[in-house]
């Protein structure tokens, strides 16, 4: 993986949980200047420091990892000029199914009647 793209993950969902880099590195054991360099794709990080982040974020390594290749899927995604209707069902692979239902009901309200 891209430790780039890993950085960028978990500055997000640091943001995201409101944490401060300080008190990540309070609870990870590592410096400011270093975590900072993590996110930022500077420095490679440990999967044991990465293991620890991902247990202030009460997520799994998994989980981050799933996040991550979702993200970079959607990436691609979307850099794609490609079959609109291939994308557009790679999207909707992603949702749930309340959001399939809405995205349905929405479909159904500009369609075209036959």
């Amino acid at each position: 993986m891209n430790k780039i793209e890993i950085g960028k993950l978990i500055r997000s969902i640091r943001k995201g949980k409101e944490i401060t880099m300080i008190e990540l590195t309070k609870k990870i054991g590592v410096t400011q200047p270093t975590l900072s360099k993590i996110e930022t794709g500077m420095n490679e990080i440990s999967i044991e420091l990465l293991s620890k982040i991902c247990r202030e974020f009460n997520i799994s390594l998994s989980q981050f990892f799933l996040e991550l290749e979702r993200r970079n899927n959607r990436k691609a995604v979307g850099d794609c000029e490609g079959n609109t209707e291939e994308n557009l069902m790679y999207l909707i692979s992603g949702l749930d199914g309340e959001q399939k239902q809405t995205l349905y009901n929405f479909l159904r309200s500009i369609s075209k009647p036959f």
